[in-house]
C-alpha cells in the first residue's frame, strides 16, 4: 500500500503457490514453538508440584528449558569420560534436537548444530525421520502430562 504511494511496485506479487508456501512455513513454526512451549510449561508444573511454590516452578521450568539444548555438553562430557560414541545418540531423545530436526527436514537443510556436533565428535551421522522426531516430542508430552496428573493425584493437599 505505501510503495503504491510512492509509485513503487510491491514485488513478490501475491499468488497462491506464494500463499500456500508462507503459510505452510509459518504453519510448521506455530506448531513447533507450541510444542516447545508446551513442553516448558510441562517442567515448570512438574518443578512446581516438587517444590510446592509456583514462583520456584516457574523459575525452575524456565531453567530447565534453557539448559536442555545444553544438555548435548553434558553428554560430550560422558562420552569422553566412557569413550562410548552412543552416548552422544542420547541427544536424539530431547526436544531441542526433535524441533530442529523436523524444521530441517521441512526447510530443506540437512543437519544443524546437534547433528554437526555429534559427527564432529567421532559420534556418526544421525538420521532421523521427521515421523521419529514427532513421535518422540509426543512422548514427551503425553508422559509428561501423565506423570504431572499421577503426581497431582498423590499428592496431600490439606497441609
Amino acid at each position: 500500500m505505501l510503495a503504491e504511494l510512492f509509485g513503487a511496485g510491491s514485488e513478490p506479487d501475491l499468488t497462491r503457490s506464494a500463499l500456500i508456501e508462507f503459510l505452510s512455513a509459518y504453519s510448521l513454526q506455530v506448531v513447533l514453538t507450541f510444542v516447545l512451549m508446551l513442553i516448558a510449561g510441562i517442567y515448570a508444573a512438574l518443578a512446581a508440584m516438587l517444590t510446592r511454590s509456583i514462583i520456584g516452578g516457574i523459575m525452575v521450568g524456565l531453567g530447565i528449558s534453557i539448559a536442555e539444548p545444553f544438555s548435548l555438553a553434558g553428554l560430550f562430557v560422558l562420552f569422553q569420560l566412557f569413550d562410548n560414541a552412543r552416548i552422544l545418540h542420547l541427544v536424539r531423545f530431547t526436544p531441542s534436537y526433535n524441533v530442529e530436526n523436523i524444521q530441517g527436514w521441512f526447510t530443506g537443510h540437512n543437519g544443524g548444530v546437534f547433528v554437526t556436533f555429534v559427527e564432529a565428535a567421532g559420534g556418526g551421522r544421525i538420521n532421523d525421520t521427521p515421523a521419529f522426531s514427532a513421535w518422540v516430542l509426543a512422548a514427551w508430552i503425553v508422559l509428561g502430562i501423565g506423570l504431572i496428573l499421577y503426581l497431582f493425584q498423590r499428592q496431600d493437599i490439606t497441609t
